[in-house]
């Protein structure tokens, strides 16, 4: 009975090459990364989605032949990484990226002009 249901659900959790391989894109950043995810299979005792994503430079040879870090020191969207890590449930859409990157150049802007005026006064 329920000893059976766990050592089958336990066992099947082992079962990774059954799942689907290829993903479904959910979406793309301005910085050109694509964003993927592989619905949960329960069954196979995944509970959650599996999210990931790959970069332009992902499974590309660096200077000594060997694969570059595949995106771990890329530009990310707050949105998108928080997408990433189960913060939030639904991808973000175009224009949340776009008003949080324009955000944060202004906030760029800002500082230099406070920086600049902060030297001029030294």
């Amino acid at each position: 009975g329920m000893i059976r249901y766990v050592l089958g659900h336990f066992f099947n959790s082992f079962k990774v090459g059954k799942r689907e391989q290829v993903g479904t894109i959910i979406g793309r950043d301005p910085y050109g990364n694509t964003y993927y995810e592989l619905p949960a299979q329960p069954q196979l005792g995944k509970r959650r989605p599996t999210r990931w994503y790959n970069t332009a430079e992902t499974g590309k040879d660096d200077v000594i032949s060997k694969d570059l870090w595949a995106g771990f020191d890329s530009d990310l969207p707050s949105e998108w990484e928080s997408w990433l890590r189960y913060r939030r449930d639904d991808p973000p859409t175009e224009d949340e990226v776009m008003q949080s990157l324009a955000l944060a150049q202004m906030k760029k802007r800002n500082a230099a002009v406070l920086e600049e005026k902060r030297l001029e006064e030294m």
